[in-house]
């Protein structure tokens, strides 16, 4: 049986070193998975996954590299998943972070710390599953968050690129990226430490101060369509918003008070072309569900 891949397109092939789908390609590379022992993949989305912002990609290889491991016998725990799927995002050029791949496969609300000596990141769960703290905190994203999609696709190579350069080397007459990124840090913790209490009322200016800071880490973060966007959706009640991952384009996040939510989806989907996307924030990592028959399916559940 030759493999069969599906996504956006669909391949065949006798081994799988043929196939086009360098993410695929890399886990099975990673696992030393023989080149005739064949499967048929299908892979699907809800949302578009490339240059969004969303972290699809990541998602992508923590579901991938989690099936093929289980149905490889290998047992790896969450944190190993983690770890090594971001080995394999870095093994294709991709310029990724840890972040997206630790969110997908640990789930829950998870602060992560990259502390100095340490190859790997540090991470905690603020609170477990089930808890008040947790309840509280899923009703308020679920009553403040709304997400759109731009129509905006981009590529977050440049973007990051130029962000490690000013971080590394700032050089004369550019602003050093580390100040700004120890600001953002401490923001992060102090809206930790308000999510263990259960507490978000200040995430919406939070979250408008952080993405402030963000646009002086490279150039592109923010094109100017997005910036007259988000002043329309201050004006009509946002708290805060950004756009997701890298900046550039993709998806709009924005957190907007219950009663401003409709006229804030208005003037955005009406001046700018923004287009609402309905979702629900869950805790539950990537997960594989084994059918009667013994095939895998990998289930990535988090938003």
């Amino acid at each position: 049986m030759p493999w069969r891949v599906a996504y956006s397109r669909q391949e065949t092939a006798a081994e799988w070193r043929y196939l086009q789908n360098e993410r695929l390609t890399a886990c099975l590379k990673h696992l030393d998975w023989p080149q005739r022992e064949a499967l048929e993949v299908v892979m699907t989305s809800d949302v578009p996954t490339q240059g969004t912002g969303l972290g699809g990609s990541s998602a992508f290889v923590v579901a991938m590299l989690g099936a093929l491991q289980q149905l490889d016998g290998r047992g790896w725990s969450r944190q190993e998943l983690a770890w090594r799927a971001y080995r394999v995002e870095r093994s294709v050029g991709a310029p990724v972070g840890w972040q997206d791949h630790y969110a997908a496969a640990m789930g829950g609300m998870v602060l992560l710390e990259h502390r100095q000596g340490q190859p790997r990141p540090q991470h905690q769960h603020l609170f477990p599953q089930g808890s008040a703290a947790s309840s509280r905190v899923l009703r308020a994203l679920q009553d403040n968050v709304q997400l759109f999609w731009t129509g905006q696709a981009r590529s977050a190579n440049d973007i990051l690129e130029a962000q490690a350069q000013r971080t590394v080397e700032p050089g004369e007459g550019k602003s050093c990226n580390l100040k700004t990124l120890t600001m953002l840090s401490d923001m992060a913790r102090a809206a930790c430490t308000q999510a263990r209490e259960g507490l978000t009322w200040s995430w919406g200016p939070l979250l408008d101060e952080a993405w402030q800071l963000k646009q002086t880490l490279a150039p592109g973060i923010c094109p100017e369509w997005t910036s007259a966007a988000y002043a329309d959706a201050k004006a009509a009640g946002m708290e805060g918003g950004k756009l997701c991952g890298a900046g550039g384009g993709g998806f709009f996040l924005a957190w907007t008070p219950a009663g401003y939510r409709e006229v804030v989806c208005d003037v955005l989907e009406q001046r700018h072309g923004f287009r609402p996307v309905p979702f629900r924030p869950v805790l539950y990592p990537t997960d594989v569900t084994r059918y009667p028959d013994g095939t895998l399916m990998p289930d990535v559940k988090e938003v």
